[in-house]
């Protein structure tokens, strides 16, 4: 597992990063710095809530590769 900390500014930033966490067969869980609740990267319902927010995101996926290559699609997203 793999946590980022980011940030969707837009709705259409939003829509972007759903789209992005589709392609993969792993689970993206999200949720907002400030909550426990916990909403699907693959739902864009879900995901609108967390629209102008800080959001930790935890890519549960064991294989490195791919991995990297999530961190590399959203990197436009990843605040440090």
């Amino acid at each position: 597992m793999a946590k980022f900390k980011i940030r969707l500014n837009t709705a259409k930033e939003t829509a972007l990063f759903v789209n992005v966490c589709m392609h993969y067969d792993c689970d993206v869980d999200c949720r907002a710095y400030n909550s426990n609740i916990v909403f699907d990267g693959k739902s864009i319902m879900g995901m609108v809530n967390l629209t102008g927010k800080d959001i930790e995101v935890s890519f549960n996926c064991d294989d490195e590769r791919v991995v990297n290559l999530f961190k590399d699609e959203i990197q436009l997203w990843i605040e440090e």
